[in-house]
């Protein structure tokens, strides 16, 4: 990701008022989206910034690298990914010169707007103590704007993609969760779907090949490295899933590599907020992950839609949308039938054609999501339920099945 991009929250005004006196607030993002930022979560090949105000009174305007990324009041804080290396933290407000932060790769760095002998600055906090300020601040909320990719502004895309990769990963033989049996044939029979669909790239990762190091590698460099802005990416996984019931009735959901623990899905599993920082930073316009897994923890911003107008597909198109359709939820098996998942043999016939439920010639996510929860809760006989919805934007993912 580029220097300076945004991650959870981050708060603009339209007007600046560095120094002014008390009565300025920041707004503050949703509860989810605080709690989320409160699992100081380490960012995929990058380093994560917490900066923070917490007695200051007035606006505190935060400049990384002397770009302006947000604004703070007192009691907020915003997280800001940067690139590993040495970045200058500085703030107009006060008499503040800056702080120099050495943000190590998948490091978390706490910067707090403190007193000091010439007034308030920016200064270095450590890790424990900046943790227990952050956790009673309030996330600052972010503007639209800043809510999609650094190229997804309204306007930018085309109608059409000029790339389409994908990356396949299929685990029968797991070091410490039980082994399965038709993940690898079916990793391979979704590929050769995918490569009839127009796939120009297709990355194949397969039982031990498939570990949790190669798989981020894929994710967060070689998709990056093989994507522009008006490019397809789908990512498509068969393997176990695991949720981790956190504080708050709040749910954690995993995909499990084939090195994962069971007893330590933090470290050797990759979470759902990994697979969302990894897609947020492609260039990519839409991202579809469809995991033949099930668990809980999604965090969907909306369900997707089957759109019946006749310029649909086109609009859909040329918005930014991550999307994914999961085998399951917490508490279920992704079913094999005669060494064959069910979600992916049915996910299979919706490629084939038979998820364009409105018969147009186009295939959007969120048809291939209807149909496949609708058909493979039917012949489980309600034993699995496919989830489906969108992680970020407005668009969606469409298949021209006519010219692909």
């Amino acid at each position: 990701m580029r220097r300076g991009t945004w991650l959870f929250g981050i708060a603009f005004l339209a007007a600046l008022c560095g120094g002014c006196a008390g009565g300025y607030s920041a707004q503050r993002a949703s509860g989810r989206e605080d709690a989320v930022a409160k699992r100081f979560e380490p960012a995929v090949g990058g380093s994560t910034l917490y900066v923070f105000v917490d007695q200051y009174r007035g606006a505190v305007p935060v400049r990384v690298d002397s770009e302006l990324v947000g604004e703070l009041s007192t009691g907020t804080f915003l997280v800001v990914e940067v690139a590993p290396g040495r970045h200058r933290i500085s703030s107009d407000a006060s008499r503040d010169v800056g702080v120099d932060v050495d943000a190590r790769s998948g490091g978390i760095h706490f910067v707090g707007f403190y007193p000091g002998w010439d007034g308030y600055a920016f200064t270095w906090v450590e890790a424990d103590r900046a943790k227990n300020v952050v956790r009673r601040l309030a996330l600052a909320q972010r503007p639209e704007t800043a809510r999609q990719a650094p190229n997804a502004l309204a306007g930018t895309y085309g109608a059409e993609y000029t790339r389409k990769v994908a990356v396949v990963v299929g685990i029968n033989e797991y070091q410490r969760w039980p082994s399965l049996e038709g993940a690898v044939s079916d990793g391979h029979r979704i590929a050769r779907l995918l490569r009839g669909l127009g796939f120009e790239t297709i990355v194949e990762l397969y039982d031990g090949a498939a570990s949790r190091e190669q798989i981020l590698r894929e994710l967060a460099g070689g998709l990056l490295a093989g994507t522009d802005a008006d490019s397809l990416v789908l990512v498509f996984f068969a393997g176990h899933g695991q949720t981790e019931d956190l504080r708050d009735d709040q749910r954690r959901g995993y995909i499990v590599p084939a090195d994962g623990d069971p007893e330590n899905p933090v470290a050797t599993a990759i979470s759902m907020e990994t697979l969302r920082s990894v897609s947020s930073r492609l260039d990519a316009k839409h991202v579809l992950f469809v995991m033949d897994s099930c668990y809980s923890g999604l965090g969907f911003v909306r369900g997707i839609r089957v759109g019946n107008d006749t310029d649909y597909p086109s609009r859909a198109r040329s918005e930014r949308a991550i999307q994914m359709i999961t085998a399951g939820t917490q508490g279920q098996r992704a079913l094999e039938v005669n060494g064959v998942g069910l979600f992916t043999d049915v996910f299979a016939e919706a490629l084939r054609g038979a998820g364009d439920l409105d018969g147009d010639g186009f295939l959007t996510a969120s048809e291939i999501g209807e149909f496949v929860k609708t058909n493979v809760s039917a012949r489980s006989e309600k034993r699995q339920t496919p989830q489906f919805g969108t992680l970020e934007g407005s668009g969606e993912v469409v298949f021209d099945l006519a010219a692909d």
